[in-house]
């Protein structure tokens, strides 16, 4: 008998370690160089622009869920433009237009398109869990590991041997492991046209086109992900796995492909989420970050269950 642990971030947190998106933000703003600030920038101009309910919660979800038209609204309504094409501001308009479009280029090639390379860097630079943390002491060698972190806590600090954990994202020790990064949300480019006509009179240089093709380039494929691992997944009904426990996992939409995989290959097994009870604000989240994900799994509530995440024999219902 043995258990799968699907390691989110809130593990890494659960140690100390600075792995937040609100971490990832002071780190932007502590940078000197431009790529990192006009990163920072962009973040925060479209923060309000995200229809998630917490931003910096889950940045890749956000960025999946971008309002481009409200941006742009907000745009004109900022400069008293109602329309760009209209006669009575001119050349006037034109220019504002042509500024516009500039700022979008500036906004799309030094922020959103290197978020994928500052994002390495950032996790790379997190210091490691120290010896001294609390340890989550059921963790065994014995068991497996889908590792969602860019971390080596679980091979550093639980001495889990690294055949036995997989990390589906890569692995930031690795120099020449790829750290994936992104959404699981494709824009429609043809809509984006017809938001740019509609908000702007016409679409400025196609900036709307522009903005939905750079948050395009950071959609996650994780079909192609899944297809790297294949055999990892077709092994997982000789693996002896009993129990699938979660452990600071959040179970966004953008990685169902993987999960479908594991309720395929192990249809049988009991999942186990772990909720943070300490915080309430954080309890409700995970409570519902868990029931939306069994709902969408189809798993039956009779094969799940919550337990406290600092307390593990303290069970929680759903």
């Amino acid at each position: 008998m043995a258990k799968l642990y699907i390691i989110g971030n809130g593990f890494d947190k659960a140690h100390r370690m600075k792995t937040s998106y609100w971490d990832f933000k002071k780190w932007l703003e502590d940078q000197k160089d431009s790529a990192p600030r006009s990163l920072l920038w962009v973040l925060n101009n479209i923060e309000s622009y995200c229809n998630v309910e917490n931003f910096w919660s889950s940045l890749e979800a956000a960025l999946g869920h971008m309002d481009i038209r409200s941006y742009l609204k907000e745009i004109m309504e900022e400069h008293q433009i109602t329309d760009i094409n209209d006669e009575h501001y001119g050349e006037l308009g034109e220019a504002w237009a042509a500024v516009y479009a500039q700022l979008i280029t500036i906004d799309a090639e030094m922020g959103l398109d290197v978020i994928s390379d500052i994002f390495a860097d950032w996790i790379r630079h997190i210091k490691p869990a120290s010896a001294q943390e609390p340890q989550y002491q059921q963790l065994s060698g014995q068991d497996l590991y889908l590792s969602f972190n860019y971390t080596n806590t679980l091979e550093d600090l639980y001495a889990i041997p690294s055949s036995q954990v997989l990390h589906i994202h890569g692995l930031a020790s690795d120099e020449e492991s790829i750290l994936v990064f992104g959404h699981g949300h494709m824009y429609d480019l043809n809509k984006c046209d017809a938001i740019g006509e509609e908000v702007m009179g016409i679409d400025a240089e196609g900036v709307a086109r522009m903005y939905g093709a750079e948050l395009n380039n950071l959609y996650k494929y994780t079909e192609r992900i899944y297809l790297q691992y294949q055999g990892w997944f077709d092994n997982l009904p000789n693996s002896g796995v009993t129990d699938i426990v979660a452990l600071g996992f959040s179970f966004g939409e953008v990685d169902d492909r993987y999960f479908l995989e594991i309720k395929h290959h192990l249809p049988n097994v009991q999942w186990n989420f772990s909720i943070y009870t300490k915080n309430e604000q954080t309890k409700s989240t995970d409570l519902k970050n868990a029931t939306n994900f069994i709902e969408r799994m189809g798993i039956s509530s009779q094969k799940c269950f919550g337990f406290d995440s600092e307390e593990p024999d303290i069970p929680i219902l759903f």
